[in-house]
Protein backbone atom coordinates (compact mmCIF):
# COMPACT_ATOMS: atom_id res chain seq x y z
CA UNK A 1 0.00 0.00 0.00
CA UNK A 2 1.46 4.00 -0.83
CA UNK A 3 2.23 5.91 2.02
CA UNK A 4 0.30 9.25 0.31
CA UNK A 5 2.32 11.86 2.10
CA UNK A 6 5.56 11.04 0.82
CA UNK A 7 4.06 11.42 -2.55
CA UNK A 8 4.73 14.42 -4.62
CA UNK A 9 2.88 15.30 -7.38
CA UNK A 10 3.38 18.39 -10.31
CA UNK A 11 0.78 18.86 -13.36
CA UNK A 12 3.15 21.21 -14.90
CA UNK A 13 4.72 20.82 -18.33
CA UNK A 14 7.74 19.09 -18.75
CA UNK A 15 10.97 21.07 -19.22
CA UNK A 16 9.03 24.51 -18.19
CA UNK A 17 10.70 26.70 -15.21
CA UNK A 18 8.22 28.29 -12.40
CA UNK A 19 6.74 31.64 -13.74
CA UNK A 20 7.56 31.66 -16.84
CA UNK A 21 4.99 31.20 -19.73
CA UNK A 22 5.25 29.21 -22.85
CA UNK A 23 5.01 32.34 -25.69
CA UNK A 24 3.04 35.34 -26.40
CA UNK A 25 -0.22 33.52 -27.40
CA UNK A 26 -0.45 32.62 -23.14
CA UNK A 27 -0.40 36.27 -21.99
CA UNK A 28 -3.45 37.16 -20.16
CA UNK A 29 -5.17 40.12 -21.84
CA UNK A 30 -4.76 42.29 -18.44
CA UNK A 31 -0.68 41.74 -18.57
CA UNK A 32 -1.10 42.53 -22.01
CA UNK A 33 -2.36 45.73 -20.86
CA UNK A 34 0.44 46.56 -18.27
CA UNK A 35 2.60 45.74 -21.19
CA UNK A 36 1.70 47.98 -23.76
CA UNK A 37 1.72 50.74 -20.82
CA UNK A 38 5.16 49.62 -19.16
CA UNK A 39 6.29 50.04 -23.26
CA UNK A 40 4.57 53.16 -23.45
CA UNK A 41 6.18 54.50 -20.24
CA UNK A 42 9.48 54.18 -21.72
CA UNK A 43 9.02 55.59 -25.26
CA UNK A 44 8.14 58.42 -23.10
CA UNK A 45 11.81 57.73 -20.58
CA UNK A 46 13.80 58.32 -23.53
CA UNK A 47 13.39 61.39 -24.75
CA UNK A 48 16.76 63.31 -26.19
CA UNK A 49 18.75 64.88 -23.94
CA UNK A 50 18.87 68.62 -24.26
CA UNK A 51 21.60 70.52 -25.70
CA UNK A 52 22.95 71.86 -22.01
CA UNK A 53 22.73 68.31 -20.48
CA UNK A 54 24.83 66.97 -23.70
CA UNK A 55 27.37 69.87 -23.08
CA UNK A 56 27.20 68.89 -19.41
CA UNK A 57 28.12 65.50 -19.93
CA UNK A 58 30.74 66.17 -22.52
CA UNK A 59 32.96 68.89 -19.81
CA UNK A 60 32.32 66.19 -16.77
CA UNK A 61 34.64 63.74 -19.04
CA UNK A 62 37.32 65.87 -18.95
CA UNK A 63 39.96 65.66 -15.85
CA UNK A 64 39.11 68.31 -13.13
CA UNK A 65 42.43 69.86 -13.69
CA UNK A 66 41.54 70.27 -17.37
CA UNK A 67 38.60 72.42 -17.11
CA UNK A 68 38.38 75.80 -17.42
CA UNK A 69 36.61 78.59 -15.30
CA UNK A 70 34.00 78.86 -17.62
CA UNK A 71 33.22 74.75 -18.03
CA UNK A 72 33.61 74.23 -14.36
CA UNK A 73 31.20 76.90 -13.87
CA UNK A 74 28.95 75.39 -16.64
CA UNK A 75 28.77 72.12 -14.77
CA UNK A 76 28.37 73.17 -11.14
CA UNK A 77 25.39 75.62 -12.07
CA UNK A 78 23.71 72.40 -13.90
CA UNK A 79 24.15 70.15 -11.52
CA UNK A 80 22.67 72.81 -9.10
CA UNK A 81 19.71 72.97 -11.36
CA UNK A 82 19.22 69.27 -11.71
CA UNK A 83 19.32 68.95 -7.48
CA UNK A 84 17.16 71.78 -7.13
CA UNK A 85 14.66 70.09 -9.14
CA UNK A 86 14.66 66.65 -7.81
CA UNK A 87 14.48 68.22 -4.58
CA UNK A 88 11.07 70.52 -5.70
CA UNK A 89 9.38 67.80 -7.57
CA UNK A 90 7.25 65.75 -5.98
CA UNK A 91 8.33 61.86 -5.06
CA UNK A 92 6.57 59.30 -6.77
CA UNK A 93 5.51 57.07 -4.12
CA UNK A 94 4.59 52.91 -4.29
CA UNK A 95 1.06 51.88 -3.81
CA UNK A 96 2.34 49.95 -0.64
CA UNK A 97 4.32 53.15 0.55
CA UNK A 98 1.05 55.53 0.38
CA UNK A 99 -0.67 52.33 2.07
CA UNK A 100 1.42 52.51 4.65
CA UNK A 101 2.41 55.88 5.53
CA UNK A 102 -2.07 56.41 5.67
CA UNK A 103 -1.98 53.12 8.06
CA UNK A 104 0.42 54.87 10.50
CA UNK A 105 -1.30 57.98 10.05
CA UNK A 106 -4.69 56.98 11.26
CA UNK A 107 -2.88 54.97 13.97
CA UNK A 108 -0.99 57.94 15.04
CA UNK A 109 -4.16 60.20 14.99
CA UNK A 110 -6.59 57.72 17.44
CA UNK A 111 -4.13 57.41 19.08
CA UNK A 112 -2.80 60.99 20.20
CA UNK A 113 -6.89 61.67 19.85
CA UNK A 114 -6.85 58.69 22.93
CA UNK A 115 -4.29 60.65 24.55
CA UNK A 116 -5.44 64.00 25.06
CA UNK A 117 -9.35 62.63 25.88
CA UNK A 118 -7.50 60.70 28.60
CA UNK A 119 -5.35 63.61 29.81
CA UNK A 120 -8.95 65.74 29.49
CA UNK A 121 -10.44 63.61 31.56
CA UNK A 122 -7.93 63.54 34.28
CA UNK A 123 -7.55 67.80 34.29
CA UNK A 124 -11.27 68.06 35.15
CA UNK A 125 -11.54 65.17 37.54
CA UNK A 126 -8.39 66.78 39.22
CA UNK A 127 -10.39 70.36 39.22
CA UNK A 128 -13.29 69.14 40.09
CA UNK A 129 -12.00 67.43 43.65
CA UNK A 130 -9.94 70.78 44.47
Amino acid sequence: MMDYRDYLEHYGVLGMHWGQRKGEGSVTPSRRKTKQADKLADKLERTTPSEDHKRKATIQRKKLEAMTNQELKTVNERLQLEQSYKNLSPKKLSIGKRFSNSIIGKQVNTSAKSYVSQTAAALVKAAIFV
